[in-house]
């Protein structure tokens, strides 16, 4: 390097762009740390068929002052490749890094989306008790921002104005499509709350005729026409789905109905999140309203020229309904405060563990006021459906 150095002038530095220090067996970069210095411009680099075999092995160069023109990096025939998300680990100590191995460094690989948000820093634990116990609610770093704010808005226009919804959240590009699921196990019309209340039950939201005509699930169409027709592209093909639905409420005042988790994903060159909700709305009729069950799959890209006015847009939606479920799927896991009042109510009344539990919600955790809603209820005879 000192060699180098004395024999090109500095005005001439920057000419050297690209350097080769392709099998010299190297472990480290230590004996070669000044190349930095002697070319500070440096471009492209290749240190393929060496021994380097971890990322800190190049911890001398990853300084902002060097090599802060650096593009494209070979590193093809070292141990490090070997390293799991080692092109992250390279790409964080070369900010100007565009090329890793001759592939293209993608933002993922950076840890970066350009989404227009601020990733937060959050400690993960590298142990794991299994089986993991049900949570609510999972967001990954950057994605909470815009994904909350989205289904803020969202179910509210969905149930009020589909027509804003569409001009708001989708473009001429985006893909939606529905699946109904009528093999998945559902509640019986007792088992849903107010079933201790005495009010009137909503029908069976088994029959799912209303959606079928719409439905794209493959394990049923299997005719690739109708696949195709199937899938909606674009605002207008979109908008005229969103009509053929019948009225929809979402509960979004009971937080309890719904659970949500989201994540950064590559969308192309730009950066997306992954929105996942699992809840439960109400088939608005002329008498009664239908509970039923969905689950909905946004992968959300950065604002677009058609939508100047979103923070992000629609790329996919993929709706799954199922006749009403329950919740069970995302309630977490009771505390032994919470069993310990079931067992009591149990004990109490004679009911099952599940109807105990369905009491006890109804009655906000007091065990109190649980007996006397069964006790109520005995009277009034609106256990008969028990």
């Amino acid at each position: 390097m000192k060699i180098a150095s004395e024999n090109i002038p500095k005005q001439g530095a920057g000419i050297i762009i690209s350097v080769s220090l392709a099998g010299n067996g190297l472990r480290d970069i230590r004996g070669v740390e000044g190349l930095a210095t002697a070319f500070p411009d440096l471009e492209n680099l290749t240190l393929e068929q060496n021994n380097i075999s971890r990322p800190a092995d190049l911890d001398p160069w990853s300084h902002a002052t060097k090599f802060s023109k650096l593009k494209a990096l070979i590193l093809n025939g070292n141990p490090i490749q070997q390293i799991h998300d080692y092109r992250r680990e390279v790409a964080q100590r070369f900010q100007s890094l565009e090329s890793l191995d001759g592939s293209p460094l993608t933002l993922l690989d950076k840890g970066t989306m350009q989404f227009g948000i601020t990733p937060t820093n959050t400690a993960i634990s590298t142990t794991q008790e299994l089986p993991g116990k049900v949570r609510q609610g999972v967001w990954g770093d950057g994605s909470s921002e815009i994904g909350v704010g989205f289904l803020g808005v969202f179910f509210q226009l969905f149930d009020s104005d589909r027509h804003a919804l569409v001009q708001r959240y989708y473009t001429p590009t985006t893909l939606f499509s529905l699946s109904v699921d009528t093999g998945t196990p559902h509640q019986p019309t007792h088992h849903r709350r107010g079933a201790f209340s005495g009010a009137n039950q909503p029908s069976s939201s088994a029959n799912m005729g209303n959606y079928i005509p719409q439905s794209r699930n493959l394990q049923r169409t299997t005719h690739i026409n109708a696949r195709t027709v199937r899938l909606h592209h674009g605002r207008d093909q979109i908008a005229q789905a969103f009509i053929n639905f019948p009225r929809t409420r979402h509960p979004i005042d009971d937080p309890a109905a719904f659970v949500a988790d989201g994540f950064q994903v590559q969308i192309g060159n730009s950066g997306g999140i992954m929105v996942s909700v699992h809840g439960e709305f109400y088939e608005v009729g002329d008498r009664v309203e239908i509970r039923r069950s969905f689950d909905r799959t946004f992968l959300l890209g950065p604002p677009a020229p058609t939508n100047p006015e979103s923070p992000c847009v629609v790329v996919s939606d993929l709706l799954v309904l199922r006749p009403w479920s329950g919740r069970d799927a995302w309630v977490p896991e009771e505390s032994n405060v919470a069993q310990g009042l079931i067992q009591e109510l149990r004990r109490r009344t004679g009911l099952n563990e599940r109807f105990a539990g369905i009491l006890l919600q109804e009655s906000n955790g007091d065990i109190e006021a649980g007996v006397a809603k069964f006790e109520q209820a005995k009277v009034t005879n609106a256990l008969k459906v028990c």
